[in-house]
């Protein structure tokens, strides 16, 4: 006679989202360029995503999920304050994946963008719109099967400035080491 016990220990989020998917978190720094503003000038901002791998076939996959971000932006004249726009993004993807060794993707994101004290740029003709679209894409090296390095761009659809004379759109590019949960 015997008994058996099993117990799983963590239980990954994108078990929540999808079943039969791969789990994936990244972290990373972002340069942004907007066009469109006058004097500006960028500053490295940050990335955090959690996102789920859906296997289409051996090299193809889906991959969709949310991020958040904070790009920055500083300007030559001291009397502007930096703008700082907090962003949370949905996206999804399709990834191409060669031999677990080295990827190439692209896709659509939905942003939701926030500002540090609502526009701290602001004036009653620059107001940031709260939903953007855009569209990425990029590469990346991956290591062990679970670590993942990626180089992005990022190319803004719609301006994120709400007054229609300005034309801000939000461009950039973004470095991020991410680990997948096989």
């Amino acid at each position: 006679m015997g008994w058996a016990n099993q117990s799983n220990a963590q239980i990954y989020y994108s078990r929540f989202l999808c079943q039969d998917c791969y789990g994936n978190i990244e972290v990373g720094a972002n340069l942004p360029m907007f066009s469109g503003i006058d004097n500006a000038k960028p500053k490295v901002g940050y990335s955090v995503a959690a996102s789920s791998y859906k296997e289409i076939n051996e090299n193809i996959f889906l991959k969709f999920g949310p991020a958040f971000s904070q790009f920055k932006v500083g300007f030559d004249d001291a009397n502007i304050e930096d703008l700082t726009i907090y962003t949370v993004t949905g996206n999804v993807g399709v990834h191409y994946i060669e031999k677990r060794d080295y990827q190439f993707f692209g896709g659509v994101n939905i942003e939701g963008n926030l500002t540090k004290d609502r526009m701290s740029y602001s004036d009653a003709n620059n107001e940031i719109e709260f939903l953007t679209y855009s569209l990425y894409a990029g590469g990346g090296l991956i290591f062990a099967k679970r670590l993942e390095l990626n180089a992005k761009y990022n190319l803004g659809l719609t301006s994120i400035n709400s007054n229609p004379e300005q034309k801000w759109k939000r461009n950039y590019v973004s470095l991020s080491l991410g680990y997948t949960f096989l």
